[in-house]
């Protein structure tokens, strides 16, 4: 086998190897992502959230008696490796500093939390259509819980 012939084979070889790494890499690629979940909300994260958001809104957590029924949504995403959360504090009758501040602006909050984080809160109140999301929350979980994109909370 003469020289050129040798090369000829060395570069078949080495492009039958770079076309087999790409088609590798090519499905790797086009792997689906995993789904996010929805999560229940146990006693711990209820008052995470509760804390968080009344630091938000500038009222002790004690001027608040909870999270409104019906108005809590808790899922993780583990391609981002965040936890999402979206509540309604519920004010004491007693406060009106609470509630003063679960209006307009406040009336929902946003959480997210990287995983091994701190909780971070968004005001998610007195939106308007098509103002979007204070906080980008990524469309799987938007979908998820069914919320539209344009007004970033629950229905209702």
């Amino acid at each position: 086998m003469n020289l050129l012939s040798r090369l000829k084979k060395l570069a078949t070889v080495a492009l039958l190897a770079s076309a087999s790494v790409a088609a590798t890499l090519g499905l790797a690629a086009t792997a689906h992502a995993d789904p996010p979940v929805n999560l229940r909300v146990n006693d711990a994260i209820r008052a995470e959230l509760l804390q968080v958001g009344a630091e938000l809104h500038g009222v002790p957590a004690s001027e608040y008696v909870g999270l409104v029924p019906g108005m809590t949504y808790y899922a993780y995403d583990p391609d981002t490796m965040t936890y999402w959360a979206g509540a309604h504090l519920k004010p004491s009758p007693t406060s009106s500093r609470a509630q003063v501040s679960v209006q307009d602006a406040g009336s929902y909050t946003l959480f997210k939390k990287i995983k091994g984080g701190l909780w971070t809160a968004f005001n998610d109140g007195l939106g308007f259509e098509g103002s979007g999301c204070p906080q980008a929350l990524p469309a799987s979980i938007l979908n998820m819980w069914g919320w539209n994109p344009q007004e970033c909370r629950p229905r209702g």
